[in-house]
């Protein structure tokens, strides 16, 4: 007689059970955003009330109101807006561009390169804070500086300041010479005895087909 999954009254309660789990797991992952959005639309004097008030007696968008009149809220969700789909533009392209060099160009020095940019993924992002604000602070020629990078306050309190950082995650770079290793190097190899420059192969053969790494990435 081969293995049977059990009787079915033991597969009903386990499975029974799984869903309870699950249920339960849902409720506790969805109770503090519900809290959230609720605490938000309730009455100033609903909110403190003991005991809590899961429904409340009437719904106000007062405070979202005082939100957008006390401060310009509206500001900085179109600051905040700006800043993400610049920073995903500058990954995307800055991203590949470093990806296609490292997995299609043969240069000195690249597998070392790349290896020490995988241990750069290693490091958090406090630690390199102090020293970004500093590089910010002192570029040459921007915000009132001199030559020297001082005189004035770089690029500090501005867009720049915030995106050029990032603009080319080691992430990025690691995911997309990944994808460029798995695409054939004859195109690049036909391209250019036809004469075509390297970025215009990057550009127009390679970049298209990157379509679906792309659109994970960003």
């Amino acid at each position: 007689m081969g293995v049977t999954g059990g009787s079915p009254l033991k597969r009903g309660l386990t499975k029974t059970a799984y869903y309870i789990v699950c249920i339960l797991i849902a409720i506790a992952m969805f109770l503090p955003f519900y809290w959230s959005v609720l605490t938000s639309l309730k009455p100033d004097d609903e909110i403190f009330a003991m005991p809590i008030k899961w429904f409340p007696d009437h719904l106000t968008f007062e405070h979202y109101r005082k939100a957008f009149t006390t401060v310009p809220f509206a500001l900085y969700f179109w600051n905040s807006l700006v800043l993400a789909a610049a920073g995903v533009l500058a990954n995307l392209f800055f991203g590949s561009l470093s990806g296609y060099a490292f997995a299609k160009l043969k240069f000195r020095l690249n597998k070392p390169i790349f290896r020490v940019l995988l241990a750069a993924m290693m490091i958090p992002g406090i630690v390199t804070m102090i020293p970004t604000v500093y590089v910010m602070r002192h570029i040459p020629f921007a915000g009132g500086n001199d030559f020297f990078g001082s005189g004035g306050n770089g690029l500090m309190n501005s867009f720049w300041g915030i995106i050029l950082p990032g603009a080319s995650g080691t992430f990025a770079v690691f995911f997309m010479r990944q994808f460029f290793l798995t695409l054939p190097s004859d195109m690049m190899e036909m391209a250019r005895i036809e004469g075509c420059r390297e970025f215009m192969i990057f550009w127009r053969i390679y970049l298209p087909l990157t379509k679906p790494a792309l659109a994970t990435l960003s």
